[in-house]
Parts: structure tokens; sequence; C-alpha cells
């Protein structure tokens, strides 16, 4: 490649300022480093240096390359890693909040109104309902974002349903549906939600102080 220009080598690299900076270094005599991704997602630690001859007569640039790609993903690792440690921290204070105040409602609609925007809150949700168990059957007793069409439909679950809430109560553990398009059992209430405009559903057993 001696005698070659700069910009005729392909590279995989995506640093389109390659050679204004080599020149820059050449003009300047100070070196340049920057990290610099390729286009299939790797990084390179990039050092531009002016190089010199024995002669000490400046007679070019010397460019390394350091592949830093392990070093960027721990990095990036790191931050999400604190950016949810950071989410969590909030989530508990609301949590911590909603149940302070919990301790000094009276009204019991007031409480179910509070748990539930907890729980929006808490999950990110864009809606949700709390339903209470009357015999074997659920029923939404606070909601918050739903249409009258979805109220109407889902006013009163059986128990035995494949809904979310019904399979919460019969397992006593949170149930998560990831996709209502995917799980079977979802099948005959999927019309609905999609009039809903949701494609995802948890669901959480509330217990009394007696443990039902």
């Amino acid at each position: 490649d001696i005698g070659r220009l700069l910009t005729d080598i392909a590279t995989d690299l995506d640093y389109a300022t390659m050679t204004a900076d080599a020149e820059e270094v050449l003009r300047s005599l100070v070196f340049h480093e920057q990290q610099v991704p390729t286009h299939d997602g790797r990084w390179y630690r990039v050092r531009i240096m002016p190089y010199r001859t024995l002669e000490n007569v400046i007679d070019g640039v010397v460019i390394t390359f350091i592949d830093i790609t392990d070093i960027r993903r721990a990095e990036q690792a790191l931050m999400e890693n604190k950016t949810h440690l950071a989410v969590e921290a909030a989530a508990l204070n609301r949590l911590s909040d909603a149940s302070a105040r919990l301790w000094h409602l009276q009204d019991m609609q007031e409480g179910l109104d509070e748990i539930l925007a907890a729980s929006l809150d808490l999950l990110g949700a864009n809606k949700g309902h709390v339903q209470l168990l009357e015999a074997d059957v659920l029923r939404i007793v606070a909601q918050s974002g739903f249409e009258q069409e979805f109220l109407e439909a889902f006013r009163e679950v059986s128990v035995t349903q494949e809904t979310s809430g019904a399979r919460s109560l019969r397992y006593g553990e949170r149930v998560i549906i990831e996709d209502i398009e995917l799980d079977a059992g979802f099948a005959p209430y999927r019309k609905i939600a999609r009039a809903a405009d949701f494609r995802a559903v948890v669901s959480t057993p509330l217990s009394g102080h007696d443990g039902r």
C-alpha cells in the first residue's frame, strides 16, 4: 500500500473524518485519538501520530487501532445497570409514598384507586384495573384508561376462565402474558383486547389479612 492515498484503502470503520484528522496531525504535529465504531457493531480506539524518521523529519503519520469492543460492551452494561437501579429506586420511593397514603385513607374505593395508580406508576403501564373476588367471580372495582366496551366485556369474569386475572387467582402468583396474539388461552379475548389497544398483560394477586 506504499504510495496509495489513505482514502483508497477500504475500511469497515465508520470514520468519515480519518483523512482530515490525519492531515490535521501532520499540520499541528499533535496526536489525535478517538473511539470509532465499525459498520458491524465493533469498536476501536484509533490513534493518529506524526511519524518521524531517524533524521527527525516528519514523513507521514502512524495510525494504530485497538479493539475495545468488549470494554465498550462492559461499559454499556454498567450504564444499563445503573439506569435500571435508578428506576428501581424511584419505583421503591413511589411505592413507599403510596403505602404512606394508604394508611390514612378511610374509604375503600379511594384505597383501591390508590393501589391501581401506584401499580400503573411502578410498572409503567398504560392502563389497568383492580378486580375483587366475590363468590367465584372477579369484578372490576377500579379502572384507568379503558373504554366502556372493554369494561362491559370484562366487568365480571369467572375464576375458571383463561384471562390473566383468573389465572393469577388460580395460581396464586403473578401472571404475565407477553403477547396476547401468541397466548392460546387468551384467544377468546383477543378481539376485545385489540379494540382496547393493548398487547401484553400483567396480573398480580391481592391478598387479604388472612392470606387469602
